[in-house]
């Protein structure tokens, strides 16, 4: 964690009860998911609310 956070990568609120991601982090791991498969329901996580309808 400090490794990402020394790289401005993540920050942590200043009450300290939130994580904050660096949003090129963000994007490139919600990259990673939508190509493990086409299909929303085998996604390891779920972003977007529209996908959400599908897999419930």
């Amino acid at each position: 964690m400090m490794t990402l956070t020394n790289r401005c990568l993540l920050t942590v609120s200043s009450d300290g009860l939130r994580l904050v991601v660096h949003k090129l982090l963000q994007d490139m791991s919600r990259k990673i998911v939508r190509n493990e498969s086409r299909d929303p329901a085998k996604h390891s996580r779920v972003w977007r609310h529209d996908e959400y309808l599908i897999v419930c």
